[in-house]
């Protein structure tokens, strides 16, 4: 189909190795085998163009407020258009409108990265978050693994004896990002942090959604492992539902996230100091 192949090159380029789970996206509904294949491309034909132009801000991020203003419209339009025009195209199984704003977050991550050489921004990653090591395995060692939406690291390796090394994810910022979070969901994501926090307890780990959806004066999560839950739009997902208007996506919210992830990055190559000069400070954990 020529609407297709026209699509398909405008985004082609577009993809990120890794952290390109909405574009990703794009190019499977562009494709026969997607359930929407030739009752999408009206939407597609809408919807692609506003990808490339969100992209063309994102992928050029300069931490000005001027740019965080600016990304956040163009995701408040793209996200609106979705709702718009995408009911009863694509199958909720899809992921479609879910991986926006995981997307959103790499392309900024991955464009304060880019002067690190040895940082990677990925996008649904299994990283090893536990390994067990038992001579009856082969390679003599077995990791669970946890997948994340957005995680930024570095890559490694770890052999054991004589086996081929396997390959290790080490994040420094890792995030679970949705268009909401209700009770279990936020359960599921503290469980995740605090079981990547035993691994890597300097992963800065971090919740981000559309809306929030479950009783904010009856749960508490300061106590728990997630650095921090950001509402993009400072609504809980109820009152968008009942009045069918959603407050603006908040570009200080967005600037916040940037910035303290970048701060972190800038943080990881840093060597720790020892015991005995933290000892000298009188504090053995925190400012090392």
């Amino acid at each position: 189909m020529i609407v297709s192949q026209d699509l398909l090159k405008l985004i082609g380029p577009l993809k990120l190795d890794g952290a390109s789970p909405h574009c990703n996206n794009l190019v499977h509904q562009l494709s026969a085998k997607s359930a929407a294949y030739g009752k999408s491309d009206a939407a597609l034909a809408t919807l692609v163009p506003m990808f490339v132009e969100m992209c063309a801000v994102l992928d050029t991020y300069d931490n000005s407020d001027g740019f965080y203003e600016l990304a956040a419209a163009r995701l408040e339009q793209y996200l609106a258009e979705i709702r718009t025009i995408s009911p009863g195209v694509f199958l909720s199984q899809s992921d479609f409108i879910t991986s926006v704003i995981p997307e959103f977050f790499l392309r900024i991550f991955r464009a304060q990265v880019a002067a690190l050489p040895n940082l990677i921004a990925t996008g649904q990653k299994d990283i090893a978050i536990e390994i067990s090591f038992d001579t009856r395995v082969k390679g003599l060692f077995a990791p669970r693994l946890q997948r994340v939406d957005v995680a930024v690291g570095y890559s490694s390796s770890l052999q054991v004896g004589d086996e081929p090394s396997k390959d290790l994810f080490i994040p420094i910022v890792a995030a679970e990002a949705k268009t909401y979070f209700d009770k279990n969901m936020i359960t599921g994501v503290e469980y995740s942090a605090r079981s990547f926090k035993r691994t890597f307890p300097y992963c800065l780990y971090l919740a981000i959604g559309e809306f929030a959806d479950f009783d904010l004066s009856a749960l508490s999560y300061a106590s728990g492992e997630i650095d921090e839950i950001y509402i993009l739009r400072r609504q809980k997902r109820s009152e968008w539902r009942r009045t069918g208007k959603a407050n603006a996506i908040a570009p200080e919210i967005i600037r916040e996230i940037a910035r303290l992830a970048s701060a972190r990055f800038a943080r990881s190559a840093e060597m720790r100091t020892s015991l005995h000069d933290r000892l000298a400070l009188g504090k053995l954990i925190a400012n090392h």
